[in-house]
């Protein structure tokens, strides 16, 4: 059986060929990472307080504007950006060079092929990832819980945030 479906959902999704240069790349980004105004102001009410800086990975990443939001407001030790899309990955690595960023790594992987980190603070996954993955794999409720428990940091200093809606 070759790749399931729902892993090349966002295969042609933000392709280089968007963009011809790095300033278009850097102004789409400008709008993207704009986007995150509320759930930022949610993070920062809820999760952090004025001295935290977290290691934070985002499951379903995309083109990691919000780990490249969470690392411009000085709250992200360091990031892990996990997106199965190629073209999203490959655009995400092209932001990080332009702009010479050091704290987000991504990641182009399925998920749920990467070892649990063991040191995260904050998981933030989107709901219609875990609808992608739950057909893939027999059992992933258990697997994703499983996966975030041992990632998070030991002694109760982490939290998983799951959202149904992301702008």
């Amino acid at each position: 059986m070759g790749e399931h479906i729902n892993l090349r959902a966002y295969q042609d999704h933000e392709t280089e060929s968007n963009f011809p240069d790095d300033k278009s790349v850097v102004d789409y980004y400008k709008e993207k990472i704009n986007t995150c105004n509320v759930l930022i102001d949610f993070i920062k009410s809820n999760f952090v307080n004025d001295n935290w800086k977290g290691n934070v990975a985002e499951i379903g990443s995309g083109n990691s504007k919000l780990l490249y939001r969470l690392d411009n407001e000085r709250i992200l030790s360091s990031g892990h950006a996990i997106e199965v899309s190629e073209s999203r990955h490959k655009l995400a690595e092209r932001y990080k060079q332009i702009i010479k960023n050091t704290n987000v790594i991504n990641i182009n992987s399925d998920f749920m092929k990467v070892a649990p980190y063991n040191n995260l603070d904050l998981i933030i996954g989107i709901d219609t990832v875990f609808q992608l993955v739950a057909p893939i794999f027999e059992h992933s409720a258990e697997k994703i819980l499983q996966w975030t428990y041992q990632s998070l940091r030991s002694g109760g200093g982490g939290a998983s945030l799951t959202l149904g809606i992301f702008p």
